[in-house]
C-alpha cells in the first residue's frame, strides 16, 4: 500500500537522536508548558542548535510560548517568527499563540 510506503519513511526520534541529519521537514514538539514557565532541558542551546537546524525545507515548532519564551533564546526565536514578514509575504508572521489554556492545578 501507498500509506504504508510514506509512513516508513517517517521517522520519529529525540533531538539528541537526530543529531548529525537533515530531512526535509520536521516537526519539533517541544513537550514543555507549565504554570511555572520552566523550559528544563530546552534551555541546553545545543539541543535548540540541533532542533532548528535540522529541516531543509520546513520546520514546524509545536509549544506553549508563555513557557517558550521565560528562555531568552527562545523569547528571540519567538520574536523572530511573530515578526510580520517573517513568512513568504510581506505581512504574513509564522508564529501564532494558542488560543486555549490549560486550567491552573487543581482545576478552575
Amino acid at each position: 500500500m501507498q500509506s504504508d510506503a510514506c509512513m516508513q519513511s517517517i521517522d520519529v526520534s529525540t533531538v539528541d537522536g537526530f543529531q548529525g541529519q537533515e530531512k526535509v521537514a520536521i516537526v519539533f514538539d517541544s513537550v514543555r508548558s507549565n504554570a511555572d514557565c520552566e523550559v528544563g532541558f530546552l534551555s541546553d542551546y545545543r539541543r535548540i542548535n540541533v532542533a532548528l537546524t535540522r529541516a531543509k525545507r520546513k520546520l514546524v515548532v509545536v509549544g506553549d510560548s508563555a513557557t517558550l519564551t521565560s528562555d531568552p533564546v527562545w523569547a528571540a526565536f519567538w520574536d523572530w517568527a511573530a515578526m510580520p514578514g517573517s513568512g513568504d509575504a510581506e505581512s504574513f508572521s509564522i508564529a501564532y499563540r494558542s488560543y486555549y489554556e490549560l486550567p491552573p492545578e487543581g482545576g478552575w
